[in-house]
């Protein structure tokens, strides 16, 4: 009986913080790159160093550079952890920008390129 009383209770606050994909938020909010992960290459292309992250840091730290980088600039972000080969490629699109693909560099080591394509 007392299980009965408790259990939506405790469902609830499980469950608090699920994720509704119709509402917009942003994702990045409050979150800090840390200082030398992000860095320009060239002119409109920057690398964002991921490797020795796991999520969801990959997903926070890609979608906060794409809000600092200028429209029409390329993203390359290099990632060590793999699940966010899949994780990574689905914020971009959520942000609204092009994911453009994935490249593996090495053993364990992808980079994932994109482009802001919005602001």
């Amino acid at each position: 009986m007392i299980f009965s009383y408790y259990y939506p209770t405790l469902i609830q606050k499980k469950f608090k913080y699920i994720r509704d994909p119709d509402r917009e938020e942003d994702m990045s909010q409050g979150i800090q790159i840390p200082a030398g992960l992000l860095r320009r290459l060239e002119p409109n292309r920057y690398q964002l160093d991921l490797r020795g992250y796991t999520c969801p840091y990959p997903q926070l730290y890609t979608a906060r550079a794409l809000k600092e980088i200028e429209k029409d600039a390329i993203l390359e972000i290099l990632i060590d952890n793999p699940p966010s080969r899949e994780t990574v490629p689905r914020t971009i699109r959520n942000n609204k920008q092009e994911y453009i693909g994935t490249e593996t560099q090495g053993p364990g080591t992808w980079k994932i390129l994109a482009r802001k394509i919005t602001d």
